[in-house]
């Protein structure tokens, strides 16, 4: 798998890269029948648009959740 990932910005955007290996990942998972990683791919499927995004724009929520699971916890303790 690593030379997989290698390949992700040869001749590619990043984001045109990670769609493709993402469609192949998915048309290879769907061929195995393994149920569970057919779930996983249709995971993958629905929230394709989420995931391409991510890697145009890192933005990660979890600093903010933290910062509020702490002021909810201070809240308690009050």
């Amino acid at each position: 798998m690593p030379e997989a990932t290698d390949r992700l910005g040869e001749g590619f955007g990043l984001r045109e890269a990670v769609a493709q290996f993402v469609d192949d990942w998915c048309r290879r998972t769907e061929a195995s029948k393994l149920s569970v990683l057919n779930k996983m791919a249709n995971t993958f499927h629905l929230h394709r648009t989420g995931l391409l995004n991510y890697h145009r724009c890192p933005i990660s929520s979890g600093p903010l959740e933290g910062l509020k699971n702490k002021i909810k916890t201070l809240q308690r303790q009050a």
